[in-house]
């Protein structure tokens, strides 16, 4: 897992020893991917759910595979950077206290 600098950055991290920032950024990355899984569901109607678990199966990057759920769901894209940028910065009130 290559380190993310912008992210470790964001997060306040880039003090900490490189292996707790990779076990750090690999909870926030389980995390962001719950939070954008659930803005999917929430967004989605039983059709489009079903579609989407078709797109996931079928797609190995999940970024390429919201990307192409987006296209069919008005403003996902933007609920989905909203729920993250909120996540975000729930991550860093807990990592600065």
């Amino acid at each position: 897992m290559k380190l993310d600098s912008t992210l470790i950055q964001t997060l306040g991290i880039g003090s900490l020893p490189e292996a707790e920032q990779r076990a750090i950024l690999e909870k926030v990355d389980r995390r962001l991917e719950q939070v954008v899984m659930r803005v999917l569901v929430e967004n989605c109607s039983d059709d489009e759910a079903r579609d989407m678990q078709d797109i996931l199966k079928q797609e190995k990057n999940l970024e390429d595979a919201i990307a192409e759920i987006a296209l069919g769901v008005p403003r996902l894209a933007e609920k989905i950077e909203f729920a993250v940028a909120q996540e975000i910065g729930k991550l860093q009130t807990v990592l600065k206290g």
